[in-house]
């Protein structure tokens, strides 16, 4: 039998068995849901926080605050959404919606630090 053909049985034979079972691999302790909850209900409150200082803002465009305050909450909804996707989510998915709700959390996190940093900077 020519390579061609031995390489081509091969992949037929591997595709046709499928992967089989995972390696084992060290994996991290997965935090639990509640403490996932609280950093939520922190960046939360800090969108709170912002949301009112910026509303009581004068010095800056309405439409932009307003703007930035819409993709704000658009990132909490989206924090949210991802938490509720890892209580629903079963063990074997439960670290793929754990990467997407850190990543939520995270994108809302440096939005808000990009909406202070534009709008509330400290005094000089």
């Amino acid at each position: 039998m020519s390579f061609p053909r031995a390489f081509l049985l091969v992949l037929c034979l591997l595709f046709a068995c499928g992967r089989g079972a995972p390696a084992p691999t060290e994996t991290e302790p997965l935090e639990p849901v509640n403490e996932l909850s609280l950093r939520l209900q922190a960046r939360e409150a800090e969108a709170r926080r912002v949301k009112t200082q910026l509303e009581a803002d004068s010095a800056h465009s309405r439409f932009k605050i307003e703007a930035d305050l819409e993709g704000l909450q658009e990132r909490v909804t989206a924090a949210e959404l991802a938490l509720e996707a890892v209580r629903a989510a079963d063990s074997a998915n439960q670290a793929e919606t754990r990467k997407t709700f850190n990543a939520a959390l995270a994108d809302l996190t440096g939005f808000q630090r990009e909406i202070k940093a534009r709008y509330l900077k400290a005094p000089r």
